[in-house]
């Protein structure tokens, strides 16, 4: 059994896919296609990470959508 990862934050909102250079953006998961998804746990952490790092206000978690 393969764990999708997508990452989630206080607000219920889902990370979108983005280009690099570009700002991250939050979605309400209704498009699921146009969501950050990655099968690898490792992958997940470093974006988690990183977008922790860009926003000290919020906070995003993983989540294994079911």
């Amino acid at each position: 059994m393969s764990n999708l990862y997508v990452l989630q934050n206080q607000d219920g909102y889902f990370l979108k896919k983005s280009s690099p250079g570009k700002a991250k953006e939050w979605g309400d998961g209704q498009e699921p296609q146009s969501l950050f998804r990655t099968m690898h746990k490792d992958e997940a952490l470093n974006m988690l990470v990183e977008t922790n790092s860009q926003n000290a206000v919020s906070y995003t978690h993983l989540t294994l959508p079911t």
